[in-house]
């Protein structure tokens, strides 16, 4: 079974109209008219997702929405945000509070420890979506396709059997002649690995 909370009528109404082809739990999914700051009580679910919710919150309301969000998961939490500085500080403050709740945190971290990224940079990634005819004129853009990029947190209760790797590629591959290098966060911070491209390659 399915839950969806929104507060836009026009947006449940999309997604039902979306879901008309889905499988059975969307196509009965319970469509709820609800602001995460006061709807509630909350379904309880195994997996809860908000995506591109908190932009839409006011500052002092974020950790509350969160920490409500956690509460009504009984398995695995996701949470996604633009691919911004400003959305990347909401999942980083999200991780915090969740980790201080308990939560075991699955990705994009292989660890719990403080984000090694710092200064200007930002943990963040990118997807290749693509554009239809309304959406390129309604950008004014002239390729069919857009490069998403978005900042994400998954995590779980410890009850949840989970096997972190040791580390996670966070940056597009650099390929050079005789080898590939990856940037790497891991739990001794940030490294790099260099896997070679030939056979024989020096």
């Amino acid at each position: 079974s399915a839950t969806w909370l929104d507060a836009s009528p026009p947006f449940l109404a999309l997604a039902a109209r979306l879901a008309a082809d889905g499988p059975a739990a969307l196509r009965g999914a319970d469509a709820r008219r609800a602001n995460l700051t006061s709807a509630g009580p909350w379904p309880r679910a195994a997996l809860v997702v908000a995506s591109y919710a908190l932009a839409e919150i006011g500052a002092d309301k974020q950790i509350s929405v969160v920490n409500e969000l956690w509460t009504v998961c009984e398995g695995v939490l996701a949470l996604v945000e633009p691919g911004t500085p400003a959305g990347y500080a909401r999942i980083l403050a999200a991780r915090t509070a969740l980790i201080e709740a308990g939560a075991t945190v699955l990705a994009p971290c292989p660890h719990a420890r403080a984000c090694p990224l710092v200064g200007e940079d930002w943990c963040h990634f990118s997807v290749r979506l693509p554009r239809s005819r309304a959406h390129r004129q309604a950008k004014g853009a002239s390729l069919g396709y857009e490069d998403e990029k978005f900042s994400y947190l998954v995590v779980a209760r410890p009850s949840v059997a989970v096997r972190l790797p040791v580390g996670r590629v966070i940056r597009p591959p650099v390929v050079r002649k005789f080898e590939v290098e990856l940037a790497l966060c891991t739990g001794n911070g940030l490294n790099g690995a260099h896997v070679m491209s030939r056979e024989g390659a020096p």
